[in-house]
């Protein structure tokens, strides 16, 4: 029988599988985290043969699950196939290398079983097969679950240190051009002199927030920016004419990859972005949908006192 075969010759087939190993050079593993792999799994395959040899052979599916994979995760085999896949994953595998280590043990005992003329019974292949599909299954899955979340982990924190990086430039941009603006009005300088120059310069930084504006417009008609204070906040608005939104989409265009528009260009992370990037600094983005007109996005942040110094010699500037 198959369980008496592979109990005999378990030390035999785990040094064949681990030679495969070395010779494609993968990642090394420790004992102990190699145990959760194929040494366990033999473990479990024996054992699964010899249930199946009892009254009650339907009872070997807690240790390997059902064919196809059915209830597999919640088996013996599927719990320790789970953790052999985060271990590979922590230990540099690959996913390819992760499937190579259980097909190594089914050479093995392919191969032991010619040398040793060792005659089985179909239906002990069937388990052999079901056994090996279920572990491969599990551990691919966990391997690559793991794997996507320690991506989408770097990709939050890469996207993370570009909005912050984002946020305190776009902070000093509004804060430069608020100055210059309250000089401006204050009569003391013109717009010709360095404090225009300024402001030119601030509101030129500041054009991000008229690209969606500009790129979803419709042709001949207009994109109007304005500025204002009221109490403790600063109100800066963007009005386009799109035509105006479809029900639905005024709050769903503030999610990641999300366009409402036929023009699919770009990542469709813009607005996104842009939200994200006004709540780091205390501000609060929204828009305002005029039906069959267009759309006004209102960009609220609070208003900084900035502290008065003493005016350099010669007179205000």
């Amino acid at each position: 029988m198959l369980h008496a075969f592979l109990s005999a010759n378990r030390d035999d087939l785990i040094d064949r599988c681990r030679l495969k190993v070395v010779q494609r050079r993968a990642p090394k593993a420790t004992d102990v985290e190699i145990e959760h792999g194929i040494p366990h799994f033999l473990d479990q395959l024996i054992k699964t043969l010899q249930v199946e040899q009892t009254p009650e052979p339907m009872r070997s599916r807690d240790v390997s699950g059902e064919s196809g994979g059915e209830g597999s995760v919640f088996s013996e085999i599927g719990l320790a196939a789970a953790q052999h896949g985060r271990e590979l994953l922590q230990h540099g595998f690959t996913v390819d290398q992760v499937v190579h280590n259980y097909g190594d043990l089914c050479q093995a005992i392919t191969d032991l079983a010619f040398e040793k003329e060792a005659p089985f019974e179909v239906d002990e292949f069937r388990t052999l097969n079901r056994c090996l599909d279920n572990a491969i299954a599990d551990s691919v899955s966990e391997f690559t679950y793991q794997r996507d979340l320690l991506l989408v982990d770097a990709g939050a924190h890469a996207l993370n240190e570009r909005l912050g990086f984002f946020a305190h430039e776009l902070r000093n941009l509004i804060q430069n051009a608020t100055l210059a603006l309250t000089a401006i009005k204050a009569g003391n300088v013109g717009l010709a002199g360095a404090t225009g120059a300024v402001l030119d310069r601030s509101l030129i930084g500041l054009r991000n927030l008229l690209q969606n504006a500009f790129k979803f417009t419709e042709e001949d008609t207009e994109v109007s920016l304005r500025a204002h204070a009221a109490g403790d906040r600063v109100m800066i608005e963007v009005e386009d004419n799109c035509g105006g939104l479809p029900p639905g989409d005024a709050e769903r265009m503030f999610e990641p990859f999300t366009q409402g528009s036929t023009d699919k260009s770009g990542l469709r992370l813009g607005l996104s972005i842009c939200r994200r990037s006004v709540e780091a600094i205390g501000g609060v983005l929204s828009v305002r949908n005029m039906p069959g007109v267009g759309c006004v996005f209102t960009v609220d942040l609070p208003r900084h006192v900035v502290a008065s110094g003493p005016s350099p010699a010669g007179g205000p500037t």
